[in-house]
């Protein structure tokens, strides 16, 4: 709608309001911490804004893609039970993936890709069995890809290319049956590319380029 200013901090006062979508806007300014307020609030859409400053510790479920939002991804998230889709993709986020997030086990989506995060994909990542989008690139994550990611049989897409990543790919991780985009490039990876990923009936798209990867392709010609 080509909306500009501030978002105002009264839209707190809002107690019964459930979703609000102001995406694709010229708001500018930092998120209203008032938001937090809003107790029956299951959606709020912001993507594609100019905010700036930290995530609210007391919201979550939220749409923050393409903005100039900074700082940590708040511990307190942990306390949406029900959080679904994560999406924080382009901002100018840092710290490591808060391990709280491994325990929101109705979790689909996790989008953080083009920002600034640390650390390393935990092996709790097991935990989030209804996960079917995880995104992760372009960061400064480090460390393997955990073993555990085979119990995610509802992954569709797993991106984790251009980071730090390192180690070895996890031998069973053809157990993701339902894997159609698999992203792995333009990491540190190491080994070679286990046999088991030609098991993966769904499979449409893999990258593995720009890694240190060693073996034998043979190609099928149908």
């Amino acid at each position: 709608m080509g909306l500009i200013g501030t978002i105002p901090p009264q839209l707190g006062n809002l107690s019964f309001l459930v979703s609000r979508n102001l995406s694709h806007n010229n708001f500018q300014g930092h998120f209203p911490w008032e938001l937090g307020r809003l107790s029956h609030l299951k959606l709020i859409d912001l993507s594609f804004n100019f905010l700036n400053g930290v995530i609210p510790p007391s919201i979550a479920n939220l749409d923050l893609n393409f903005n100039l939002i900074h700082g940590n991804i708040p511990h307190e998230i942990s306390k949406f039970l029900n959080l679904r889709i994560l999406r924080l993709a382009h901002n100018q986020l840092s710290g490591s993936i808060p391990a709280v997030i491994y325990n929101i086990s109705s979790l689909l989506m996790i989008s953080v890709p083009h920002n600034h995060l640390s650390g390393s994909v935990a092996k709790d990542i097991g935990n989030l069995t209804e996960l079917k989008k995880l995104l992760l690139y372009d960061n400064n994550l480090e460390g393997e890809i955990p073993q555990d990611i085979r119990n995610l049989q509802k992954l569709e897409i797993f991106d984790v290319s251009m980071n730090n990543s390192s180690g070895q790919i996890p031998l069973r991780i053809d157990e993701c049956m339902n894997h159609q985009m698999l992203y792995l490039d333009a990491s540190r990876f190491n080994g070679s590319i286990p046999r088991s990923i030609g098991n993966l009936p769904k499979l449409t798209h893999l990258s593995l380029g720009e890694n240190h990867l060693k073996s034998k392709i043979k190609f099928v010609l149908r």
